[in-house]
Order: C-alpha cells, then sequence, then structure tokens
C-alpha cells in the first residue's frame, strides 16, 4: 500500500543518512560471500567434454519430440531453432536416422502451418497450439535467421526442393522487410496492427474473391484452407473471427495429384497467386516495425545468409551482397572511438557497450562470409573480434566467457550464460566462432589455430557438468564441438 511503501522509503533514507558505514559494510560482505557461492558453482561445473554426451543428448530430444506435429513438447510451441543443426549434423554426418527424421519432420510441419507467413514469407514467434497452426503473429529477426540456416541446411542433406523454397522465402521476407536503408537489419515487427492482432495476415473468403479471379481463389482456398466461417479463433478470448490463417493440411504434390495438375505447373501457379496477395496485403495498415538494430542478431543475420549465398545458387549474389553490407554497416557504425564493438544503432546513434553475444555472433558472421568469399578482409576483422571477445568477456581461472563486463557495470557480480533459449547462449555463440576461426587458422597461423581451439575446449569444460545433466539445455555448445 502508498502508505506504508512511503514509511519504508523513510526508514531506508533514515539507516542510509544514518549509519552508510554500516550499510556499506553489509554490502561488501555480502558481495564478498556471493562472489565465493559463484566460484563455488563455476567448480561444481567442471568437467571434461566427451563425445559421449551426444547419446544422452539424442535420449533427451527423443523423449520430449511429438511424433504427430514435431517439435518439442506441446503447447505453446517454439521453433526448436538451436536444436535443428545439431540433429541435422547427426543425421548427416552419424547416418543417425531418428536425429535426422526428429529434424525434418520439425521443418516440415512447421512449414506447413500457419506459424509459416505463407503469403508474405518468414516465420512467426511461436505457435499458440501443439500443431503450428495459430501463431502469435510477431517476427524476430533472430528466428527467421535461425530458420533460414535451418531450411538451407536441409536442402543441402536432402536436395529436397520443398527446404530450398522455404529458406527463399524466408530470405526473401528479412530482405524486403526487415532491411534498414543502411543495409542493416532491423530487429522485429509487432504483433499487432491498427485492427487487431493476426488482421494483417489474415483473410476473409469474401476478401480472397474480392482479389483473385474466381477461379484461382478456387484453387487458393482449397490449398491453403480458407473455410467460408473462418478457421481463425482470437488468441486470447477464443472467439471466431470470420477470418482465415492460409495453411496447408496436405502436401502442394498431394493437391497436384488429386487435381490431376503437374506438380510444377501448381507451384508456378500458387507462387502468382500469393505474389498477388502480397501487393493487397501491402496496402493494409502493416504492425509497426521495432527498427533499431542490433549487433548481435545482425550477426545471425549475416550468418545466415552467407551460408545460403553457397548453397541456393539462384540467389547467391543478391544474399551475399546482403550479408556483407550488414557486415559493413556494423563494422562501421557499431564500434567506438576504440575499436571495440557496441550493441545497439537507431536513428544515426550507436550505443551500449557489446556483450559477449554480440561478439561471438557477429564473428560466426564474419567467418561465414569468409568461407564464402575468401575475402581476407573478414578475416582479420574475425581476428580482431575474436581478441577482443578473449580480452574482454574470458574467465582465465575457471573457463568460459562472461556475459559482460566491467565496462556494462550493471551486475555486483558478472554472469555466465550457458543454457539457450530463442538463441544460442552467448558461449555456444563463442565456441562455434572460435572453432570456425581455428580451422580458418590451421594451416597459415598453427599457433593462433591452436590457441582459439583450446579456449574452445576449456569452455565446453567449463560447464560440461551441466550438459551432462540437460544436455539439450546446450544445444549451440554441442554444435560448436561438432
Amino acid at each position: 500500500p502508498p502508505q506504508v511503501f512511503a514509511e519504508i522509503l523513510t526508514r531506508v533514507a533514515g539507516v542510509w543518512q544514518g549509519n552508510r558505514g554500516q550499510v556499506l559494510g553489509a554490502a561488501a560482505e555480502l558481495q564478498n560471500e556471493l562472489a565465493q557461492l559463484v566460484a563455488m558453482r563455476h567448480q561444481s561445473l567442471q568437467g571434461e567434454h566427451n563425445p559421449q554426451i551426444f547419446r544422452a543428448y539424442k535420449a533427451q530430444m527423443l523423449e520430449g519430440f511429438d511424433p504427430i506435429h514435431g517439435g518439442f513438447g506441446g503447447a505453446p510451441k517454439f521453433p526448436p531453432s538451436t536444436a535443428l543443426p545439431v540433429l541435422l549434423h547427426m543425421g548427416a554426418e552419424w547416418e543417425d536416422e531418428s536425429c535426422a527424421s526428429m529434424a525434418l519432420m520439425t521443418l516440415f510441419r512447421m512449414a506447413m502451418g500457419g506459424v509459416f507467413d505463407h503469403i508474405g514469407g518468414g516465420f512467426h514467434r511461436y505457435s499458440t497450439d501443439e500443431r503450428w497452426f495459430l501463431p502469435h503473429f510477431e517476427k524476430m529477426l533472430y528466428d527467421n535467421a535461425q530458420l533460414g540456416w535451418a531450411y538451407t541446411h536441409a536442402y543441402v542433406l536432402t536436395d529436397d526442393a520443398f527446404y530450398a523454397d522455404i529458406a527463399v522465402r524466408t530470405f526473401d521476407w528479412m530482405l524486403r522487410e526487415m532491411r534498414t536503408p543502411e543495409g542493416a537489419f532491423a530487429s522485429a515487427i509487432d504483433a499487432d496492427s491498427p485492427e487487431g492482432e493476426g488482421y494483417y495476415y489474415t483473410w476473409t473468403e469474401q476478401e480472397l474473391y474480392e482479389t483473385l479471379p474466381r477461379e484461382e481463389a478456387d484453387l487458393f482456398c482449397k490449398i491453403y484452407e480458407i473455410q467460408p466461417e473462418g478457421n481463425y479463433h482470437d488468441e486470447a478470448t477464443h472467439r471466431p473471427t470470420g477470418r482465415n490463417i492460409p495453411h496447408l493440411a496436405k502436401p502442394i504434390e498431394q493437391h497436384a495429384e488429386e487435381l490431376n495438375l503437374d506438380p510444377n505447373d501448381l507451384y508456378e501457379r500458387l507462387a502468382d497467386i500469393r505474389a498477388r496477395l502480397l501487393v493487397a496485403r501491402q496496402t493494409r495498415r502493416a504492425p509497426l516495425r521495432d527498427d533499431k538494430v542490433l549487433t548481435d542478431w545482425n550477426g545471425l543475420a549475416i550468418w545466415a545468409l552467407a551460408y545460403a549465398a553457397d548453397v541456393l545458387e539462384e540467389h547467391g549474389e543478391r544474399y551475399a551482397q546482403a550479408a556483407s553490407e550488414a557486415a559493413e554497416f556494423i563494422w562501421h557504425n557499431l564500434r567506438d572511438a576504440n575499436g571495440k564493438l557496441l550493441h545497439r544503432y537507431r536513428e544515426g546513434e550507436a550505443s551500449i557497450p557489446a556483450y559477449l553475444p554480440d561478439y561471438a555472433f557477429y564473428g560466426m558472421g564474419l567467418m561465414e562470409l569468409y568461407s564464402l568469399t575468401l575475402e581476407r578482409k573478414w578475416l582479420e576483422r574475425a581476428i580482431e573480434i575474436a581478441d577482443q571477445m578473449i580480452e574482454r568477456f574470458h574467465d582465465a581461472e575457471y573457463g568460459g566467457f562472461y556475459t559482460t563486463d566491467s565496462a556494462h557495470d550493471l551486475l555486483i557480480l558478472p554472469v555466465k550464460s550457458y543454457q539457450d533459449r530463442a538463441l544460442p547462449s552467448g558461449n555456444g555463440g563463442a565456441v562455434q566462432f572460435l572453432a570456425s576461426l581455428s580451422n580458418a587458422l590451421a594451416i597459415d597461423d598453427p599457433e593462433r589455430s591452436e590457441h582459439y581451439v583450446q579456449l574452445a575446449g576449456e569452455t565446453l569444460n567449463s560447464c560440461w557438468a551441466l550438459l551432462q545433466r540437460a544436455p539439450a539445455a546446450g544445444d549451440s555448445l554441442l554444435y560448436g564441438y561438432l
């Protein structure tokens, strides 16, 4: 209650004014005790990395896998972006059919569902149900970068054009709607539009027939499960809205067979219909875009686009140029006077000292650009970024990397992050970055190469006990190990 809170503040002020020395002494004692607890925690996480961890990882993933709809767990269901690289690698390199099946089925079901924007491309943030149908309509740069990479990699492993198509439509959405005028990438697009959440992305049957010739409207409504009464119930109230979320209940090839059409012809017809619907949709009032540029999220976008440029050759030049321009933007606009990375840019102002993920993910992007182009400048910049990262965040006593350093001055003790969430952990990104840099330098600079790979191994060891208890919590660390 306000009066009680006012009394508490008065008492706090009185103690601070009358017993400041005692307060500061107690604070120093508490900080010292916390430091000892943190040191004990770091010691308890130590271990020796061992490839046997992948057996436990597979078992944990199988336990949580949804064999009907793909993905892991129930509703709400988030894209398992950090797990997909590990599962795809184990499926391909180790010929593990279970891991390959988990990854490919998840990618297939997500792309069929409403969580994928079938008109404009790209993925919404998560599905409110277990079958990937009803999304929370926000779109995040980091989701689409990671998923674009995953669909591209699935195409490499399977040679199935379905995965390439979804990758291209995801990256094309990023280039069309997320690029800033300077060539970097904005952060997110809001879930809400002025008419309410989901309105911008959904359709009534009448709107479709008003936009398309009748024959094409018939075809689109049949294939994308459009209902006269609507199929979209509001996420919060569960009330019917009369609107439809386009989605696929069965593959387009199956539709082609049932309609006695050539699958390629049907794909082309649908692509043309979707393009016209996109033009019509763009006349609506769009959700707001969060146009700040974040170094770590842009690093993931650079990493994914550079990889796709090497694989999706028809689109390679566009994707390579976009990745290069974003990397150049960060290099020239998101570093301070001393050359240290900064975290955030908006409207001409860059600020906030960079965190570990900024260094790790931007480094991953630089290395992917180097792999694509073999231009020496990307490698040289990656080395500079790696050395800054080590200098600023490395824990020389226990291994691994802190998320912050003294420049942030926000926490009484620095913290480490090992567990993945929607993004890889900073330490997971650091392991991947250092491992790729080590490989690139193995012949020309073996001493530096050995230094980087040693730090990557020490980082794994610094959290190995945690990974043994919950291997699926550290997908990005395990992918770096692979």
